[in-house]
């Protein structure tokens, strides 16, 4: 595990957030035309799209620390492309990267850290986010493949991703019946909405993921894990918990700190959280 970033690297990443990512940040605030496929391509040129992907499938095996710094200086100069970079690095590659066989390897992993390809992760439902063991996308065997039933919601990339990391329920209820796919954007079957409408990160697409298949899929060669190696397969969303809490903290030092308050959302099924004291000791007006 590498627990430390070279003086080289460092300077790319740098370099990429001010010469690549700062000059986009006023148009990405405004969420005009989607720029995922730039940054992503721009950071595969300057070996920053597979930080996480092993050397031996082009990407740079540089460890977590490494991405956390990435993250933050993108962070610092646009937070819509500091999720964009994130997501592709991260939960789109890694869960893969860890589990998946040598052929899924080497036909998707170059291509994702090269920035020739965007990958999104697909889990989030209409009916299950924080709650995601409750999902109800179902995978139905066909032979060797494999019928895609169900809806996601709220996917970074999505709509613009070539390749979606998917959750679906092979099984039983609970984590225990949940597997992993890979979903090419190009099969028959696997549509996006347009992107959804935000109150903020407006250059990320975030988009609802239609998958239905009238035909058997070739998931037998795109199957993952059964996540009854839920744990297992998982070992990547606290990587991701990392980035997010950089990127909060980039995001805060940017706005002086200023508390942003959640309305009306449930956490598995307990109540939202109280909002905090504001400054001058007054709090959020109650909803």
């Amino acid at each position: 595990m590498t627990l430390s970033v070279t003086a080289p690297l460092a300077e790319r990443i740098a370099a990429y957030a001010t010469e690549v990512v700062r000059p986009l940040a006023p148009a990405m605030a405004r969420g005009g035309e989607p720029r995922a496929r730039e940054l992503i391509a721009e950071a595969g040129r300057r070996g920053l799209a597979g930080l996480l992907t092993p050397a031996a499938l082009g990407g740079q095996e540089a460890g977590h620390v490494a991405f956390a710094g990435a993250v933050e200086a993108v962070a610092r100069e646009c937070a819509s492309s500091a999720v964009i970079y994130d997501v592709h690095v991260s939960v789109a590659s890694e869960p893969f990267a860890l589990l998946g066989d040598e052929d899924q390897k080497r036909r998707y992993l170059p291509r994702l850290a090269a920035g020739e390809w965007l990958g999104a992760f697909a889990l989030s439902e209409p009916g299950s986010g924080s709650d995601a063991a409750s999902l109800t996308t179902r995978a139905v065997r066909d032979g060797d493949d494999y019928v895609l039933d169900g809806t996601k919601m709220w996917i970074t990339n999505g709509g613009e991703a070539d390749l979606y990391l998917v959750m679906a329920r092979t099984g039983g209820p609970g984590a225990r019946g949940i597997s992993a796919f890979l979903v090419e954007a190009a099969w028959p079957g696997v549509r996006a909405s347009r992107p959804l409408r935000k109150l903020g990160l407006r250059g990320s697409s975030t988009a609802e993921l239609v998958l239905e298949s009238q035909e058997s899929l070739p998931l037998g060669d795109g199957f993952i894990a059964n996540v009854g190696h839920w744990k297992q397969s998982f070992t990547t969303p606290g990587g991701t918990r990392q980035s997010v809490e950089v990127r909060t903290s980039e995001v805060l030092q940017k706005t002086d700190g200023k508390w942003l308050y959640l309305v009306d959302h449930a956490s598995v099924g307990a109540p939202p959280p109280r909002a905090p004291a504001r400054r001058g000791g007054r709090r959020a007006p109650k909803h």
